[in-house]
């Protein structure tokens, strides 16, 4: 999947509202 590596390493998810707010440009799902 295309996403930033420190979303990767935090275990961000794109349906996450932390993640959403925090990481949206890095998502490429």
């Amino acid at each position: 999947s295309a996403s930033s590596t420190t979303a990767q390493s935090s275990g961000f998810t794109p349906n996450s509202s932390a993640a959403n707010k925090k990481m949206q440009t890095f998502y490429i799902y």
